[in-house]
């Protein structure tokens, strides 16, 4: 994957979560964070995450919201009653208004719509960091 931005943010040092179930989309996300030198793990799930988030405490975590076993909101609701700081990110293709409210509502500090857009991604991570290594 080739980049050139400048405004990728430097996540070096920071821990992400994501929690995916579809092969094509832990490669996009992955390859997108390659150039933040963030630290990732992957998991298929939303209960592998919330167990993982017990044992690692992670900066930030990225749930997909339909997963098999458990969804994402779930997940979040399970994860902001262990921890209420950590950043959450909802990744989700549906994204109407009333969908989004709900994630918010939730738990979620933002949702990212799919497919995922570069620049759109980076903004967010960003904000969750106030960090971007220009």
């Amino acid at each position: 994957m080739r980049h050139t931005n400048s405004k990728t943010p430097n996540l070096a040092n920071k821990q992400i979560l994501i929690a995916e179930d579809n092969y094509s989309n832990q490669l996009v996300i992955t390859g997108m964070l390659e150039f933040t030198k963030a630290c990732t793990l992957m998991v298929f799930n939303g209960e592998d995450a919330v167990e993982q988030f017990k044992l690692l405490k992670p900066d930030l975590v990225l749930l997909d919201i339909n997963m098999p076993v458990m969804d994402g909101l779930t997940a979040c609701k399970l994860i902001r009653a262990i921890d209420d700081q950590v950043p959450l990110i909802a990744i989700t293709a549906n994204v109407s208004n009333k969908e989004v409210e709900l994630y918010l509502a939730s738990g979620f500090d933002y949702v990212i719509e799919k497919p995922l857009m570069l620049m759109a991604f980076y903004q967010i991570l960003g904000k969750v960091f106030d960090n971007t290594d220009n």
